[in-house]
C-alpha cells in the first residue's frame, strides 16, 4: 500500500493514502493546512515523493503535476501546458518541483 522507502505513519504518506493518492486532494489539503497555521501560500515548491517517479508512463507523470498544479489555482485545466499557463498568475503558484527517483530507474 506503501512505496517501500516510506512508513505508513509518516505525514506525507499518511496524507497520501487518506486522500487515496490523488494528487489534486493531496495538494489542497496540503494547502490548506499551511493556510489554517497562518504559513504563506503564495509561492509553494511541490515535492513529489515515492521513489519510482521515472518508472511510470509519461502520460501519468503529466497528469499527476498538472492535477497539483490545478489544486493551486483551484480550477481543473485541460492539459499540463494550460495548468502551468495558470501557474503564472495563480495565488499559490509553484514556484519550485522536485521530483523524487530512485537512482536505479534514473535512465539518460
Amino acid at each position: 500500500r506503501m512505496p517501500k522507502s516510506y512508513l505508513p505513519d509518516e505525514p506525507g504518506a499518511m496524507r497520501a493514502e487518506h486522500h487515496a493518492f490523488d494528487p489534486f486532494a493531496q495538494t489542497a489539503a496540503r494547502l490548506q493546512a499551511l493556510e489554517n497555521v497562518g504559513h504563506p501560500t503564495a509561492k509553494v515548491e511541490l515535492l513529489i515523493l515515492g521513489g519510482t517517479w521515472s518508472s511510470y508512463r509519461r502520460d501519468y507523470q503529466a497528469w499527476f503535476v498538472q492535477r497539483c498544479l490545478d489544486a493551486l489555482h483551484a480550477r481543473d485545466s485541460l492539459s499540463l501546458s494550460e495548468a502551468q499557463a495558470w501557474n503564472e498568475n495563480a495565488p499559490h503558484r509553484c514556484v519550485g518541483l522536485c521530483i523524487e527517483s530512485r537512482p536505479d530507474l534514473v535512465t539518460p
